[in-house]
């Protein structure tokens, strides 16, 4: 989402004896230029080494930990908050072990389920070690993520879990105290060398719904994902090199040294300037400057251009630096030495994060007044729509996931509509109106929200547990109607439009986040986060759309500028409502999306489209470079070679590109304020058009219409519904190849009449299936051999799985989806020539100990056939493995049985050993049970078996529509 950068400044100041000595006279420049930025002093440190270990029984008694190096000043996540009474943890080593210990508030034991000490022993990279120190564990416990990157889930977090320390804990004082031994071994390390460099961070994590995360290094994104299962809590920390520096025994060189007053400001996109209080250790006159720059993801590099000055009593350091474009932290070491003595001087740091600089830029760049309105509108009392629609704003968030009593077998989303009188909901099965006397919501859960009142929703219970939050759907519909009125209205009534935002913002004060998924729902304490939830929001159900739904009001405020209302507004009721809808609405709801992690992924262009706006409508051309810096990464990160969406599946190829051009056409002449220099990417827009600089997106768009069969509608492989239609068919585009998409196709005659093979081996990068080889047929008019696509019915497990597909089973499993099976097969041969046409490929990383997995479909037409008749030989190579199901799927948007001669007899209701218990899946997300079989047996009912007579058999696929037959 968004990209945050922790810089660390290492200030090496070479002191020796007459360094501040009398100094020649030196004229004072003047005072220090540019904005000020938020940084750090006391985030690295160096670890003592002992000689003797203590006895770790959780009560800091031996006097080896008087000397041991600090670590405090514990921060929460994103807003990077200071809290009272905060923990303070310490750190040294001897030549076996790590020691690491500490205390908390006693009061908060209750509510940490663990600090993890996080390691990495390089100066750079990801590789790192994580220590779990438990303090009150959950009977399930959480799992945390360190390291994100821009995806969901790294392929290889390089995370290694230590199993090997000891700990003990102990209360005293109101404090809780923790000692922790961790071996060097245990680490992948002996003994460090004076002067080394490891990093490392110390993470609090508390119990969901009680506080903030907290870390010594800083965070700023971070998210936890609750779906009733596993709790995984998941920040960008290790991949954005947010641990501090600490050095064994030693600084690399120098003495250890804390500037006095130490300030650091903005004086340009590669230019800061340091400053501190000289003291008596500082002459800038005598003393040489050599600094070293490190970015998250290298090594230190000379930086050539430094000067100092001094003013008045202080010491200024201006130099140049690389772009600050990164993910993470920035460390630069500034090393102060004369001539004489260039190895006896002073060590520092001080750290900072990209936000920091990016909001100090801001301030120094200044921000253009917006126009003032022009359009003068007269006093007037609220219209009647508008009385109606503040009504409807409701004081609570509420959820979009909700159940119908009357029918609790039913995925709960879209079952209600408004009523007429938008004040209830309506059963869209049963005609039933919501809330009611019969489904009573006598239970009730609380959130407490940021005016620290405590929220209630409440809802009906059935007797197997299942909650149905009535009310709290009512209001979730209400908020989504009321949002698009405000919108509609100030259109035409600037003035009552103004109301209807002032309501908004004065609600959205108490208004907390939701956790709103499938059958599981609850407000979550406002005071608790960041983290929040991914499955949650503010204004949506789901955090990654969340600015999307912010839209209309952002839309209605931009209408309503252009006039006095708002000022007519605030005469009337004693506040300025601008202040109120952009510092307490506006801005809050960005920063609320902006908490989470800046992933790249299929829904970002809803959080585009959400910035965009917000940088137009409230003048703030940052979010417009936020949102056009995330775009630029997701063009040229997330797409094929060949101009396909990374995950393979038509349905969300259209809604990513789509979303795109979407968010193109919202930049599109975009210019910057007069004189305007962004402060996050160092560059300005004049009439922006991204387009012309990414050709892949007009390719992107093609794709849009390409992958169809001749009925206009999208090849339905992996997530892709089965319903989807594009929008302009390309019809004729005969046999193609997309090998980074890894799609073949094979087709004869033309328009709605003509036949097409396909052959997939596409990568696996999300909304995946397991479907090695899976071969599509489209003939008679009608898809023979299908794929089911995206379901959210019971049947979805099934559709994912290898036995769900037209393809070969080996040993009665699914294909297995790794670092090297998720990059799909590859294309061995591709000959669309005439009247027979052939395509080969390979796969065998599909399954392990396959020593061959290939397929070969051949495409005939028959002589002299105007349409696409003809014949397919498929040719299907399997080698290892003991069993091999080569499975076919019959027209499932029509009856279709396979029909045969052989004498058949009944085998059982499963494709399954006779008599294995079998639990049918009831849910979309639930594979049932097979009595340990593999559960794509379940779905094959109604088995019937033959005695071949030899190798040979022969099934004809018949279909019919309406009781007549279709194709045969």
């Amino acid at each position: 989402m968004r990209k945050w950068l922790i810089w660390t400044i290492v200030l090496m100041l070479c002191v020796p004896v007459g360094l501040g000595d009398p100094e020649p006279a030196l004229a004072d420049t003047q005072s220090e230029t540019g904005a000020p930025i938020t940084m750090y002093s006391n985030k690295w440190t160096v670890l003592p080494q002992s000689q003797a270990a203590p006895v770790i029984d959780g009560a800091l008694s031996d006097n080896v930990w008087s000397g041991a190096a600090a670590l405090d000043d514990f921060r929460t996540a994103y807003y990077n908050e200071p809290v009272p009474d905060g923990p303070s943890y310490k750190m040294f080593y001897d030549s076996s072990n790590l020691y690491f210990g500490g205390s908390f508030a006693t009061e908060d034991k209750a509510i940490l389920e663990k600090v993890e000490l996080v390691v990495s022993r390089q100066t750079y990279g990801e590789a790192h070690y994580v220590v779990t120190i438990p303090i009150t564990p959950l009977a399930k416990a959480t799992v945390t993520d360190w390291n994100i990157g821009r995806d969901i889930a790294k392929e290889n977090p390089q995370r290694t879990k230590v199993n090997a320390f000891t700990s003990a804990m102990t209360d005293s004082g109101g404090r809780t105290s923790v000692e922790v031994s961790v071996p060097l071994s245990a680490l992948g390390a002996s003994a460090p060398a004076p002067g080394t460099e490891w990093r490392v961070n110390v993470v609090h994590v508390y119990h969901l719904n009680t506080k903030p995360l907290l870390s010594w290094i800083p965070l700023r994104t971070s998210n936890f994902w609750d779906t009733g299962s596993t709790v995984t809590i998941k920040g960008n920390l290790v991949d954005e090199g947010r641990m501090g520096s600490v050095f064994f025994g030693q600084t690399p060189v120098g003495q250890r040294w804390t500037p006095e007053e130490a300030e650091l400001r903005y004086t340009g996109f590669t230019q800061k300037q340091l400053s501190f209080k000289r003291g008596s250790t500082v002459n800038p006159v005598q003393t040489k400057f050599s600094l070293k720059w490190k970015n998250p993801v290298g090594d230190w590099e000379p930086l050539t251009q430094v000067t100092s000055v001094k003013n008045g009593d202080r010491c200024t350091l201006t130099f140049e630096h690389p772009p600050a474009l990164d993910f993470g932290l920035t460390e630069l070491q500034i090393y102060a030495y004369r001539d004489d003595q260039p190895n006896d001087g002073r060590f520092a740091i001080v750290t900072f994060d990209r936000d920091s600089l990016i909001e100090a830029g801001l301030e120094w760049t200044g921000k253009a007044p917006p126009p003032a309105g022009t359009v003068q509108v007269q006093p007037a009392p609220a219209s009647q729509q508008v009385v109606d629609t503040l009504e409807l704003i409701p004081d609570k968030v509420g959820f979009i996931f909700t159940g119908l009593p009357e029918m609790p077998e039913l995925h709960p989303l879209g079952l209600y509509k408004l009523s007429a009188d938008n004040k209830s909901i309506v059963s869209l099965k049963t005609g039933t109106v919501y809330p009611n006397a019969q489904y009573p919501e006598s239970n009730v859960v609380t959130a407490v929200n940021r005016k620290g009142e405590t929220l209630e929703y409440p809802y009906y219970e059935d007797a197997e547990g299942k909650r149905y939050f009535l009310s709290a759907h009512l209001w979730y519909l209400q908020k989504d109607y009321a949002t698009a009125q405000t919108e509609k209205i100030a259109k035409t009534d600037a003035l009552g439009a103004a109301r209807l935002l002032y309501r908004f913002a004065q609600v959205y004060e108490g208004y907390a986040p939701s956790t709103d998924y499938i059958w599981r729902n609850y407000p979550i304490n406002i005071t608790s986060g960041p983290p929040f939830n991914y499955w949650g929001g503010m204004w949506y159900r789901w955090s990654v759309a969340d600015l999307n739904s912010l839209r209309p009001l952002l839309r209605a405020y931009n209408l309503v500028k252009k006039t006095n209302a708002l000022e007519l507004l605030s005469q009337e009721v004693g506040e300025n409502i601008d202040k109120k809808l952009v510092e307490q609405m506006f801005i809050p709801s960005m920063q609320y999306a902006l908490s989470y992690p800046y992933v790249l992924g299929n829904m970002n262009y809803t959080q585009w489209l959400g910035m965009i706006d917000a940088g137009k409508m409230l003048n703030e051309p940052d979010y417009i470079h936020n949102a056009f810096e995330w775009m630029q990464d997701y063009v040229e990160t997330q797409f094929l070679s060949d101009g396909y969406w990374k995950e393979v599946a038509p349905s969300y190829h259209v809604q990513s590109t789509n979303g795109l051009d979407q968010a193109i056409a919202a930049l599109d002449g975009y210019s910057d304020p007069a004189g305007y220099v962004s402060p996050r990417t160092g560059r300005r827009f004049d009439d922006l058009d991204m387009a012309k600089d990414y050709p892949i997106i007009e390719r992107s768009l093609r794709d849009n219409n390409l992958l169809v069969y001749p009925d206009g509608k999208l090849l339905p492989i992996q997530d892709s519904w089965a319903s989807d239609k594009a929008k302009s068919p390309i019809l004729n585009a005969g046999s193609f190849l997309m090998p980074a998409a890894g799609i073949g196709r094979l087709a004869a005659g033309a328009g709605a009449g003509q036949s097409q093979l396909w052959l997939q081996f596409q990568p696996k990068y999300g909304h995946n299936h397991y479907d090695p080889l899976q071969l599509n047929l489209y003939a008679e008019g009608q898809e023979l051999l299908p794929d089911l696509g995206y379901t959210y019915t019971k049947d979805r497990s099934f559709s994912l799985s290898t036995m769900g597909h037209n393809t070969v089973v080996v040993d009665s499993k699914d294909m297995k989806i790794d670092n090297v099976s998720k990059h799909g097969g590859k294309i061995d041969l591709f000959a669309p020539a005439g009247q027979v046409q052939v395509m080969r490929a390979d796969q065998k990383e599909a399954y392990a100990g396959l020593d061959q997995y290939s397929r070969e479909p051949w495409f005939v037409s028959f002589p002299g056939a105007q349409g696409g008749e003809g014949y397919v030989v498929d040719l299907f190579r399997v080698s290892g493995g003991s069993r091999h199901e080569y499975t076919l799927q019959g027209d499932a948007n029509r009856d279709s049985v396979f029909v045969t001669d052989m004498a058949l007899d009944p085998y059982g209701p499963y494709l399954l050993p006779p008599g294995t218990p079998v639990v049918e899946p009831e849910q979309f997300n639930d594979k049932g049970s097979a009595g340990g079989h593999y559960y794509g047996y379940i779905s094959v009912k109604d088995v019937k078996k033959a005695q071949l007579p030899g190798d040979r058999y022969d099934l004809t696929l018949v279909t019919s529509e309406k009781g007549a037959e279709k194709a045969k």
